[in-house]
């Protein structure tokens, strides 16, 4: 075990620690603030650490202790309620784990009751998400108020709402939702949907049905969290395949392109298996395009990581973020997946338009990528950068193995995981009482790699005191002024700010306290653009 994975264990177990001597001394806020930061360390930093039943048994107590003992109205209609942490897009859009809560609420939109958001991070600017969707309306939890206060509202919401099931899609760290079910007066049937099977997460007690997205998750539950009651209920897409003009890129008609779609960090690594990937295609096949679809393009960051990029510019085109996607996969002949790390979305959404997909397989932490969406004699998988090079190569050249490939995968789509065939997974696994799921590929070994995990996913050191600081001051606290000042003398002595600008701009914080920032948010977007220069730059 090396120095910085020691340090980060003690951090979690301080915390931890922290959290039970405050819950017995009856001080709950305190107890919630120290849990999730617990979770959050264990959750970014990954500690092999998969599940705290100690940490959810004090949430569960501190349910207990707000239990209203009221009598729900009892309904002859199924009601289901949905609670998220987050939900991003305000203008519709939406990503990652957001994007399948919509498909659901499409699938199970006429027994909806209300949507429930907690905000469970503190911050200088929440998005609100105010729309209703697929016409359930949608309520936000004040994310500024103390944890207590907001358990307290979601609790009253869930017993008038008296829904017969929960469907939790929330975050990892998230104590609010789960303290709120652990004090209901009711008993509705308590379905979680694993959208972070890859990391540590708070509420593994509380749950009637796990939901897993791919077997790999199912399987690491039952290996890592002790969970057998999963079930699997894919991700789908909506998207429909269309062609697209490549002069509309700058691109010869008779030119073949791949594309590939990601967050940039999925590509950042050290030894950049993914710009090595394509320098040697483009180096290899003059006629050949790539398209490279991201969040954000800063070229010198490419030029930095990908030495040859000046040299293939006209031909590596690098673009995004894009909302609308269908049209780049219109434009490409094939999709190479990001590397060392891919998502499922994205693969599902190319085999619904048709597209052949080069698969990356990670061996050494297989969270990060997925065999599952994939039938299991796909031909064109691979964990090496050769055998990546060899498939592609084969799809630049082939046009009729390229056309073949595409119509293999779109069947196989429409097939398990198209809106149809999804729906009645979803329906059928809501509707049975059998909570067990036959694990596809049981056989493959859920061995992984903690020391390259840490190294390819967990964030920098993690800031204890500058997070305590952060709890204290951006939503309402029983931390005192005495505790915010040696927060903030902790961060100084252990170099937690990242310039002494940054230090000076917060050495104000500890005295002017939530007040004070609830008084800056008060002058709207120019309080919250004040805050933003103060605390982020």
């Amino acid at each position: 075990m090396d120095n910085k994975l020691k340090k980060e264990i003690n951090i979690y177990n301080s915390l931890k620690s922290n959290a039970l001597s405050s819950f017995e001394d009856k001080k709950y806020e305190k107890t919630l603030d120290y849990i999730h930061l617990a979770a959050k360390i264990a959750r970014q930093s990954y500690l092999g650490i998969w599940y705290d039943d100690e940490l959810e048994e004090l949430l569960i107590k501190i349910g207990k202790e707000l239990k209203e003992g009221s009598k729900p109205k009892k309904s002859h209609n199924k009601k289901v309620v949905f609670i998220l942490s987050f939900l991003s897009g305000k203008d519709g859009t939406c990503f990652g784990h957001c994007q399948a809560f919509k498909h659901w609420t499409k699938m199970l939109g006429s027994t909806s009751k209300n949507i429930y958001i907690t905000h469970c991070y503190t911050s200088y600017n929440s998005s609100l998400y105010t729309k209703n969707i697929e016409d359930i309306p949608v309520h936000n939890l004040s994310w500024y108020d103390s944890y207590l206060d907001r358990i307290k509202d979601l609790i009253n919401c869930l017993n008038n709402d008296a829904p017969d099931e929960i469907i939790l899609f929330i975050n990892p760290d998230d104590v609010i939702a789960i303290t709120a079910i652990s004090a209901l007066d009711i008993n509705p049937k308590i379905i979680f949907f694993n959208h972070a099977d890859h990391t540590f997460w708070l509420g593994r007690t509380i749950i009637d049905t796990l939901i897993e997205f791919r077997d790999e998750g199912a399987r690491w539950s039952k290996n890592y969290r002790n969970i057998d009651n999963s079930q699997i209920v894919p991700l789908t897409t909506e998207i429909k395949p269309q062609k697209a003009s490549k002069k509309e890129w700058g691109i010869i008609e008779d030119s073949v392109v791949s594309i590939s779609i990601g967050s940039m960090r999925k590509v950042l690594t050290d030894d950049l298996p993914y710009f090595k990937l394509i320098g040697e295609l483009l180096e290899k096949f003059p006629n050949y395009y790539h398209i490279f679809i991201t969040n954000e393009v800063d070229e010198d960051l490419i030029m930095f990581y990908f030495k040859n990029y000046d040299k293939f510019k006209d031909r590596f085109i690098i673009a995004g973020p894009i909302a609308d996607l269908s049209t780049i996969y219109g434009v490409g002949d094939f999709l190479i997946e990001t590397i060392p790390m891919n998502g499922d979305t994205v693969r599902i959404e190319a085999m619904a338009c048709k597209l052949p997909v080069v698969a990356y397989y990670n061996e050494k932490f297989p969270l990060v990528s997925s065999k599952y969406y994939l039938p299991s004699n796909y031909p064109f998988i691979g964990s090496k950068k050769d055998e990546l090079i060899n498939y592609c190569t084969e799809l630049i050249k082939d046009p009729e193995l390229r056309n073949k490939t595409g119509n293999l995968l779109y069947e196989y789509y429409l097939d398990k995981f198209s809106i149809e065939s999804v729906n009645k997974t979803l329906k059928k696994v809501l509707s049975s009482n059998d909570n067990t799921v036959s694990i596809e590929n049981s056989k493959t070994s859920c061995d992984y790699d903690l020391e390259y995990t840490r190294n390819l996913l967990g964030k920098d050191e993690f800031e204890l005191n500058k997070e305590l600081l952060f709890q204290s001051i951006f939503k309402r606290s029983k931390f005192s002024l005495k505790d915010n000042i040696h927060f903030y003398s902790m961060s100084l002595k252990k170099a937690e700010f990242k310039s002494i600008k940054n230090a000076v701009s917060h050495s104000f914080l500890p005295f002017i306290g939530f007040t004070g920032i609830s008084v800056g948010r008060k002058f709207g977007d120019r309080g919250i653009s004040l805050l933003r220069e103060l605390f982020v730059k």
